[in-house]
């Protein structure tokens, strides 16, 4: 952007405070939303998709509308002076009546609305930073779930290949004493397959040896022979 040159669109005022300086621990952030919320039709408002709806429609009401766009650090400066006031809570005394309702229950110690003026804006201000920390949260809890999976498989990678040694060891081992039964195995299913093979042979000489004695006694010719045949 060239100097001087203004930005279009309003600053989203859900941008005003930092989520990584309030919960530097993504997963220190307290669920979204703190009370129960219910829509129209009764359905409990929580979750990734509805806090995502929540936020737009929330950053959206504040800049009435406009065409949002992300301030600048110049922005979020003046934006937190308008609408906070910063104290030490264990020394500044007067100003204890200005903690927001968020001190407690969102660990936002020390800032409070400026005035009671301003302090609907900088209600639905922290409203949306809470919503902001909470999409922030899960998607590192996600993220932090797809690297657990990813670690868990590269260990089970890493043990196939580092147990390979051993296991082949151990198998072949075994198997090396399994080789005669095997082949005693073959053995005997070869043998049952040459004596099926044999039975149906015999069956098969008596067929044709009666075959050949039909048409000779048609011919009026001597009939051949049946061979002898091995038994058993």
């Amino acid at each position: 952007m060239a100097f001087g040159e203004a930005q279009s669109g309003a600053p989203d005022l859900t941008l005003t405070l930092d989520v990584a300086e309030i919960w530097p621990d993504p997963m220190d952030c307290p669920d979204w939303p703190l009370q129960p919320m219910f829509a129209q039709n009764g359905a409990g408002i929580c979750g990734e998709r509805d806090a995502i709806q929540q936020l737009e429609r929330l950053a959206c009401s504040l800049a009435r509308s406009q065409v949002l766009r992300e301030p600048t650090a110049e922005e979020r400066a003046t934006m937190k002076a308008r609408y906070f006031r910063e104290f030490d809570p264990k020394t500044d005394g007067e100003r204890a009546h200005l903690v927001g309702p968020w001190s407690l229950s969102l660990g936002l110690r020390g800032i409070g609305p400026r005035s009671h003026v301003e302090e609907t804006i900088a209600r639905q201000i922290v409203e949306g930073v809470h919503m902001r920390g909470y999409l922030r949260k899960l998607r590192v809890a996600a993220e932090l779930r797809e690297q657990a999976a990813a670690d868990a498989e590269r260990r089970r990678l890493e043990a196939d290949v580092s147990g390979y040694p051993g296991q082949s060891a151990a198998l072949l081992e075994e198997l090396s004493g399994l080789r005669e039964a095997e082949e005693r195995h073959r053995q005997r299913l070869a043998d049952e397959i040459a004596v099926n093979r044999a039975y149906e042979i015999r069956m098969r000489l008596r067929d044709v040896h009666e075959a050949a004695s039909r048409a000779a006694r048609k011919l009026g010719v001597q009939a051949p022979p049946l061979p002898p045949l091995p038994e058993l």
